[in-house]
């Protein structure tokens, strides 16, 4: 299936493993994300992408959505986004989502993080 434009836009190189992600999980179901969810919710006028990454981000620590959340999280990171701006996020979400939630989201950046560590590595 052919990529959309907007998560090129906001994946940059991660974007190819993510549709083959999508893909793998259902076609049917990675076209109508694509179609839905980013050229016509993402790709709206209004918020930049980097405030639609932060409110997607935000969102997802409230439900307890981690594998969601890691991918919206590189988003965010793609977009300008930095792990420190991340970590201020989760604290102010301590208050909101409780301690559970924000420790689990911290967790989950600790992974992106060990990540970026071991590409820079090799």
């Amino acid at each position: 299936m052919k990529k959309s434009e907007m998560i090129e836009k906001l994946y940059g190189n991660y974007s190819e493993q993510l549709v083959g992600r999508l893909d793998s999980l259902s076609p049917k179901l990675n076209q109508v994300i694509q179609e839905i969810a980013y050229d016509q919710f993402w790709a709206r006028p209004g918020l930049d992408l980097k405030s639609k990454s932060m409110i997607t981000v935000t969102s997802l620590v409230a439900l307890g959505k981690h594998e969601q959340l890691k991918i919206h999280m590189r988003g965010f990171i793609n977009c300008g986004g930095t792990f420190e701006e991340l970590e201020d996020i989760f604290v102010h979400l301590i208050v909101y989502c409780g301690f559970p939630a924000v420790m689990n989201a911290f967790s989950v950046l600790k992974e992106l993080k060990d990540e970026k560590n071991e590409t820079l590595k090799n």
